[in-house]
């Protein structure tokens, strides 16, 4: 939450305001915690914070796919066969993975994105980046797409078109992060923009290594940066990355 307090005069600056909500159970609201607080609570949270601010034209920054299947709630309980396959069994809940070998499943994303863009036509992004950690899918049909990386990327890259067919000019936003850092084999949509990440990524490549394998598939490099994380640095003042002006 400092680091999000901190950027407040920047997007004031800019002519944005700026909002960090806590979820229940951390921070301010630590208090609130529960056994039974999962995904669908904190998006209560955010749903909370947008009405009690009447809040319009806004803009979600995170990761997307636990949005997105709480937002396709009725049609993955119609179809469990879209939660990842783990040990030979999918296991539905809103944290889960997706099941992106599946083409009906990729369709009905991109509906669903194209839907966000009609009620909110000022948006200028979404963002198709995978939930935190592992647990991706081991179906035939998602091996058949290849690494983490392109599996992530088939999603944003058809998302891109799709969206863009309808709404020129709009870009999808995604992180090389963690599983999904390694450079992928297939080519980047022109409107899909990668924020490599400088922390917490997987496959032994070095950042700059990341940002060059990324922009030989044609991406526009972004950078997540780590100026301070509570684990490395909480009452260490001076310690964080963003206390370091050398770097």
């Amino acid at each position: 939450l400092p680091i999000w307090k901190k950027m407040r005069p920047l997007f004031a600056a800019a002519g944005h305001q700026f909002y960090a909500p806590t979820y229940s159970g951390l921070g301010a609201r630590a208090h609130l915690a529960r056994p039974d607080i999962d995904l669908d609570t904190h998006i209560q949270d955010i749903v909370g914070e947008i009405e009690a601010e009447d809040l319009k034209d806004i803009t979600l920054i995170g990761h997307s796919y636990g949005g997105i299947i709480s937002g396709l709630k009725r049609e993955f309980d119609a179809h469990p066969e879209w939660y990842a396959q783990l040990n030979g069994e999918r296991r539905p809940n809103s944290q889960s993975k997706m099941c992106l070998g599946n083409e009906e499943l990729r369709k009905a994303i991109v509906e669903y994105e194209i839907g966000q863009f009609r009620k909110n036509p000022d948006m200028d992004s979404v963002s198709l980046d995978p939930s935190d950690g592992g647990g991706w899918c081991e179906c035939e049909k998602c091996a058949r797409l290849g690494s983490v990386s392109d599996r992530a990327l088939t999603l944003a890259n058809e998302v891109a078109a799709g969206v863009n067919a309808q709404f020129p000019g709009k870009v999808v936003g995604m992180y090389a992060y963690a599983y999904h850092s390694p450079p992928p084999t297939i080519r980047v949509h022109p409107n899909v923009i990668i924020s490599v990440a400088t922390s917490f990524i997987k496959g032994g490549l070095t950042f700059n290594e990341l940002v060059d394998g990324w922009s030989k598939q044609g991406a526009t490099i972004g950078i997540r940066e780590y100026y301070s994380v509570n684990t490395w640095d909480r009452d260490l003042p001076g310690h964080a990355r963003g206390g370091n002006l050398a770097y």
